[in-house]
């Protein structure tokens, strides 16, 4: 009877060693993962950190992470996706505007060159890049697109195209718009080469234009949070268009494919929950809403989700003087 007694006395202090030993591994747990984990509740995540240490006890073990006090609907709406290492495309916030982040430019006007709103939407998309990228923001020159870019396919006033204006300013770089002024017409073209002295940036050999998947309004979303305003092209020839003074503008029969180049630099949802993109547009402050408008979010309006695109850089040469970087950057 003796080493039955000392069986069941060796069981039973095991047992009442482990019966301690498991609340306060739990509470040293529990105080590291608040501290890990920069959370500040209460207790009532204690349970998932035990339900862990038993699961790795079984077969393929889990760990103790960020996501530890969250349940299934949380995880899924976090903005980090512990399943496959990369960034969901969701909803941060219901409004959005780089015109208030100081990496927009004032409202501009084509006037006279009429087919010329692809050197302004270039010219915008490119300013907002280098000001995301912590550089100043500087006006540019689109006269320096429509007088320079013959060789690269574009024909001034009469049409061209962002991405062949992206390819001479990968190779050649840009003016400043003090440099390099506007003239509204595209008398110049023979004169570029004696006007390219104020260059602010020599090149931009890795500058980028990523396409958005056609109609996806969700992702235009994310990148134009992400990563700065987007280039569009849209139905612009409606009267209703051209006349816009103001409002949220809904149009079902233009068509979903445009010839109108324009940058979206931001988007907003109204009280009663109507969602629209606020779009900068190249026909000076008197149209519209001081130069923007905001076109219908979620319908493709005018082809707006058709043919969009945004920038990305990796590496920029400046010229001297050079733009001064911003030691603020953007928030």
């Amino acid at each position: 009877m003796t080493w039955q007694f000392s069986l069941c006395l060796s069981i039973v202090c095991l047992g009442f060693i482990r019966a301690k030993s498991i609340p306060d591994f739990r509470e040293n747990e529990w105080k590291k993962f608040k501290v890990d984990f920069h959370k500040n509740h209460g207790s009532e995540a204690e349970g998932d950190i035990q339900q862990i240490n038993q699961h790795n006890e079984r077969s393929y073990v889990k760990k103790i992470d960020e996501y530890t006090d969250m349940d299934d609907d949380e995880i899924a709406n976090s903005s980090y996706s512990p399943m496959n290492d990369e960034p969901m495309y969701l909803d941060w916030k219901k409004t959005w505007d780089w015109t208030a982040k100081n990496v927009v430019t004032k409202v501009k006007n084509q006037e006279g060159c009429e087919n010329g709103d692809w050197a302004f939407a270039a010219i915008g998309a490119l300013e907002g890049l280098l000001a995301r990228n912590g550089y100043n923001l500087t006006d540019l020159s689109e006269q320096e697109l429509i007088d320079c870019t013959e060789p690269y396919g574009n024909y001034g006033c009469e049409s061209g195209t962002v991405k062949k204006a992206f390819d001479y300013i990968k190779e050649k770089g840009i003016c400043t718009n003090q440099s390099y002024p506007y003239t509204g017409t595209d008398t110049n073209m023979t004169a570029c080469p004696n006007k390219l002295k104020g260059k602010i940036v020599t090149s931009l050999d890795k500058m980028n234009q990523d396409v958005i998947p056609q109609g996806s309004e969700s992702l235009m979303k994310q990148y134009l949070y992400q990563n700065g305003p987007i280039l569009a092209i849209i139905n612009a020839s409606q009267e209703s268009f051209m006349n816009y003074k103001g409002g949220i503008y809904h149009n079902d029969t233009c068509a979903k494919v445009g010839e109108h180049n324009v940058l979206i630099v931001g988007y907003g949802e109204t009280e009663q929950g109507e969602e629209y993109w606020i779009v900068k547009n190249s026909w000076g402050e008197d149209w519209g809403e001081k130069g923007y408008i905001r076109i219908a979010r979620g319908k493709n309006t005018c082809g707006i989700a058709t043919n969009a695109t945004f920038l990305t850089l990796d590496k920029l040469q400046t010229a001297k003087p050079t733009i001064l970087p911003n030691a603020q950057g953007i928030q």
